[in-house]
């Protein structure tokens, strides 16, 4: 895969889901995007705690909340000043640059982290990737798949699946500060995301 593909690959996901968010648009009956947010960190919590199965009833109690994924995905987007409904990485805006999760998944995939970085912000990538856990196990949960050709409701399981299990990986590897687990872990998040990209684009 060549560099501009890698950069590609997590963005993919984002793209992925605009499409189905573009045939099933409607009002987010769980509230505004804050409210939205509020829950997915939640889920987050739960999975931080080891809690997976309060993490999943309260994504299927969400997932049947909305109308589509639109608020959930807009997490992933870079952190701004004056943005709403995105997570951003860490507590304080701007201190960890990109200051993204999509954009941080790219950038450890195809670089890594150093030990140095890792052991400075531990607890961000931590909370970075219990959030992605919380994304991945929302997004299983409103499967919105067309059912059609290979773009079936069983694959996005699957790769919404992996998604969510690579996280729970980053989560530990961040913790233990394991820079070279948490590459391995967050190049497979990556990857499923490509993958989704690939059957699901069209």
């Amino acid at each position: 895969m060549n560099d501009r593909l890698r950069r590609c690959s997590f963005a993919c996901a984002v793209t992925v889901v605009a499409i189905f968010v573009y045939y099933s648009a409607g009002v987010t009956e769980a509230g505004d995007a804050k409210t939205v947010q509020d829950t997915v960190q939640k889920v987050a919590d739960d999975f931080k705690a080891g809690k997976k199965e309060d993490a999943t009833k309260k994504s299927e109690e969400l997932a049947k909340k909305i109308s589509d994924l639109q608020d959930v995905m807009n997490l992933f987007l870079v952190r701004k000043e004056g943005s709403k409904g995105r997570f951003g990485v860490g507590d304080k805006a701007g201190a960890i640059v990109p200051d993204g999760i999509e954009q941080q998944v790219i950038k450890i995939s195809r670089d890594g982290i150093t030990k140095t970085a890792l052991d400075k912000d531990a607890d961000a990538y931590e909370q970075m990737s219990n959030r992605i856990a919380a994304i991945a196990e929302i997004a299983h949960a409103k499967n919105m798949a067309p059912d059609k050709g290979k773009a079936t409701k069983k694959e996005w399981d699957s790769l919404t699946v992996e998604v969510r299990d690579n996280a729970i990986k980053m989560a530990e590897a961040a913790k233990a500060k394991g820079a070279a687990d948490l590459k391995t872990a967050t190049s497979k998040v990556n990857a499923a995301c490509n993958n989704c990209h690939t059957i699901f684009r069209d």
